[in-house]
């Protein structure tokens, strides 16, 4: 059923109904994201245990079921996990809570789906062993399109099945990482560039189990490394490198671990008042990691202290990024969680989240009436209410956080904010708001927030009336000789004539007043979905992509270098706008 999206409310800064109900763990990923200009949100209805995948219109408010599963269980561990194809369509995947050796998914028929009928038939992929939870799905495009989906299984520990054939068929359940039977279980985040890597952010155990420490790993083809980009060596041989074909990683044996990945966080019982290096017998917990710009990962993760399951219990939240000069993870306190979200599980925060667009930004849910009092972690008081709000950090020039509240003074607790992946939004959020009494019992409507849309190719061509063949990158529906991509990159106005304001913005040959030839463009840093490569030709049939110096003084312009090669009698310079 389509369904309007009711208005904000006072005090969640503009939010919007995404779900009547809806509940999610954080082991499903990515449960949230945007294809084709539709947000896709993946949650378990907890009235009927349905996993259920809603499309939303997030500019209108209207929203859509159009994947509901077939197996039900009231448990928030069941949301779907989403993956947008290659060839455009969508996957959807969610199990049952350990209690099944199959997975339901489904594939979408088009490139868009917006109902239900867009949907194939649920399958079933009956290759796990033990009982499924927590899926990962990627696809892999330097590996011809390959299917990865990582999860838990064979003794409660990390396993990972292959599809090579988009979801047609799929191998057995195999081993990722395993470790010291089905009593302690590490727990994982993933993250993937889709095109060659997939990164393992990882702990020992449950830390309820032990004392965890906090590790990461890639792997990159077919091999895994550490952080730094060694190979992660096995514990029988230590010259021989663990790879995709001789697996498990062997973590744990009797709980001395084997195997270790690049310590992020390190568990330690010792006093101390750095608690950026640690809390004394605080145990990690895995949130979310994503990359920076230079391809390096950054992640967030929970420190619990306090002994069993309690209420007395405290958590914090801490940040983290791979410096790739210094070859080590820095990592820093961030804020208090304060509470756990119920007595029987003592690690349940309220939740921290990344935003994989601009790592330097984090949301966090928390009911310490003093979240950002880092000088002590043993005076932990509560919130009024000991209610759950969240708040939005930003990374600033002294590598410290200036925080602002996304919601205030709320009537319900804010839960697991998590920011959809390919947003069009510079501030971009959804969460879920209500009571969660425990993972099977939670009362709460999906709700979003989405902020200062950032300009698109398809935005523009609605923009200008533009539809069909007309809308196409390529067409020249103006007749001004320029195609709508290049328009929509230079920000020509489709008039019907080029006019000299036109004429100023488009890639042109200069000399500056000494005589040396540039090119220059204005490149417009605002459009993300495009790329401006320039290319060099002799002979205007052969192109290169060039190396070019920008000027940083110009601001905006971009002056590149063309100093001719004497050995060529000439050189012609160009700019091609890519789609990302």
């Amino acid at each position: 059923t389509t369904k309007a999206s009711s208005k904000p409310r006072p005090g969640d800064n503009g939010s919007i109904k995404l779900a009547d109900e809806g509940a999610w763990t954080w082991f499903n990923d990515p449960r949230a994201l945007f294809h084709n200009g539709t947000l896709y949100a993946g949650f378990v209805r907890m009235s009927d245990g349905a996993s259920c995948v809603n499309a939303c219109n997030v500019e209108t408010g209207a929203y859509a079921t159009v994947v509901t599963s077939v197996i039900k269980q009231k448990d928030d561990h069941n949301n779907p996990a989403l993956l947008p194809l290659a060839d455009g369509r969508m996957m959807a995947f969610y199990a049952l809570h350990s209690q099944l050796k199959y997975s339901e998914y489904r594939i979408s028929t088009s490139t868009s789906p917006t109902t239900a009928a867009d949907w194939g038939a649920a399958r079933n992929s009956q290759t796990f062993v033990t009982g499924i939870s927590y899926q990962n799905p990627y696809q892999l495009s330097a590996e011809n399109g390959r299917i990865y989906n990582f999860f838990r299984d064979i003794d409660w520990d990390p396993c990972f099945i292959i599809s090579d054939d988009l979801g047609e068929t799929w191998s057995a359940s195999q081993y990722l990482i395993k470790a010291d039977g089905t009593s302690i279980r590490p727990y994982v985040k993933y993250a993937s560039n889709y095109q060659d890597r997939v990164d393992i952010l990882y702990t020992d155990d449950h830390p309820r189990g032990q004392g965890t420490s906090l590790y990461h790993l890639y792997i990159k083809g077919g091999k895994i490394y550490k952080t730094d980009g060694t190979s992660l060596k096995t514990a029988e041989d230590s010259c021989v490198e663990r790879t995709l074909a001789n697996l498990p990683i062997v973590h744990s044996v009797g709980r001395v671990v084997k195997e270790p990945g690049s310590v992020v966080y390190g568990y330690n019982t010792v006093g101390s008042t750095d608690y950026d290096d640690h809390i004394p017998s605080g145990r990690a917990w895995c949130w979310d990691i994503v990359y920076d710009k230079a391809g390096n990962p950054v992640c967030v993760f929970s420190v619990r202290t306090g002994s069993g399951d309690s209420l007395s219990n405290r958590i914090f939240y801490y940040y983290a990024r791979y410096d790739d000069v210094g070859k080590q993870w820095k990592k820093q306190f961030i804020a208090k969680a304060g509470r756990p979200l119920y007595s029987s599980e003592g690690d349940y925060a309220g939740g921290i989240a990344l935003d994989p667009a601009n790592p330097d930004v984090v949301y966090i849910s928390t009911n310490s009436a003093a979240p950002f009092d880092l000088t002590d972690v043993t005076a932990n008081p509560l919130s009024t209410n000991e209610r759950y709000e969240i708040w939005r950090g930003v990374r600033n020039a002294e590598g410290n956080f200036d925080w602002t509240p996304v919601t205030e003074n709320s009537a319900k607790d804010n839960l697991r904010p998590y920011v959809p992946r390919n947003s069009p939004y510079g501030q971009s959020l959804i969460y879920f708001s209500g009571t969660y009494a425990s993972y099977a019992s939670v009362s709460a409507e999906v709700r979003g927030i989405f902020k200062n849309k950032n300009p698109s190719f398809a935005g523009w061509t609605s923009d200008n009336g533009l539809s069909g063949d007309d809308a196409l990158p390529n067409a020249d529906p103006s007749g001004i000789g320029i195609s709508n991509l290049t328009a929509y990159a230079f920000g020509i106005e489709l008039t019907g004539a080029l006019t000299d304001a036109d004429r100023e913005k488009i890639p042109r040959m200069e000399k500056l007043a000494n005589g040396t030839p540039v090119f220059r463009f204005q490149k417009n840093k605002a459009l993300a979905d495009i790329d401006y490569v320039v290319q060099i030709s002799s002979d205007l049939q052969n192109w290169d992509d060039g190396s070019y110096t920008i000027n940083s003084s110009e601001g905006e312009i971009e002056i590149c270098d063309v100093a001719a090669n004497s050995s060529e009698p000439r050189r012609f310079y160009r700019v091609k706008v890519v789609q990302k």
